[in-house]
C-alpha cells in the first residue's frame, strides 16, 4: 500500500501563509464581493472584526496585498468562495 501523498503547488503555497495573510485575503475578498448585510461575506467580515483583525490602509482600501502569500491566499479563496458571498 502506497501511503505517499502528492503535494500540489497550491498546498505548498498554503504552508507559507500565516494568519495575517489568510485574514487579509478573506477581508479583501469579502469586502469586495459580499452581497449585503445578511450574506456570508458580511458574516466573515464580522467574525474577522470580532477576532480583532484590523487591516492596514492598503488592505482596507482594497488596493494592494501586503505580501505575495496574501495574494495567493486571495486567489485560493476567490476560487472557492466568491459565488457564495
Amino acid at each position: 500500500m502506497n501511503t505517499t501523498t502528492t503535494t500540489t503547488k497550491e498546498n505548498r503555497d498554503m504552508s507559507t501563509w500565516d494568519k495575517f495573510d489568510v485574514y487579509g485575503a478573506l477581508y479583501m475578498l469579502c469586502a469586495r464581493h459580499h452581497s449585503g448585510q445578511w450574506s456570508l461575506g458580511y458574516r466573515i467580515l464580522s467574525r474577522l472584526d470580532a477576532m480583532g483583525y484590523r487591516p492596514g490602509l492598503t488592505v482596507s482600501n482594497g488596493h494592494e496585498f501586503e505580501t505575495p502569500e496574501m495574494r495567493e491566499a486571495y486567489k485560493h479563496f476567490y476560487r472557492k468562495l466568491h459565488k457564495a458571498l
